[in-house]
């Protein structure tokens, strides 16, 4: 649209003022962790996890029964708990065990059209065997 004259549509703002007086808002997360932290709560780390699912793993079922109804427990622990105690169980405690040690290593071999191991290239290179 052309500007007119008598048009105050492009002078909205005083000069020597801010468009956005209050600034950026703070993302909701930010928010959310800063206020958790003030209350005393941290974030969980790496090993934190691995300890909390590797001691699911050991315990019986009323053990954990009584982990998933106590509200005083950590959310992530009462889901897994649940979970465990479901029809799904194996596939969580497959998934912990995943998480917590690192996947199964799997060894595939390697043959020919003819079913025939296939042995491994090798290249030397500034006097070391590299296999390809």
């Amino acid at each position: 649209m052309p500007f007119i004259k008598g048009n105050n549509y492009g002078n909205t703002f005083k000069k020597g003022q801010s468009g956005n007086p209050k600034g950026q808002p703070k993302k909701v997360l930010s928010r959310v962790n800063e206020q958790l932290k003030e209350e005393g709560y941290s974030a969980a780390s790496a090993n934190n996890i691995v300890e909390a699912y590797s001691i699911l793993i050991n315990l019986d079922e009323e053990r954990i029964k009584s982990i998933i109804s106590d509200n005083s427990y950590p959310m992530l622990m009462r889901i897994v708990a649940k979970e465990m105690l479901s029809k799904n169980g194996a596939e969580m405690i497959e998934k912990i065990l995943d998480r917590a040690h690192g996947k199964a290593i799997q060894k595939q071999a390697q043959v020919n059209k003819d079913g025939e191991d296939v042995k491994p290239t090798v290249l030397v290179y500034n006097g070391q065997e590299i296999k390809l």
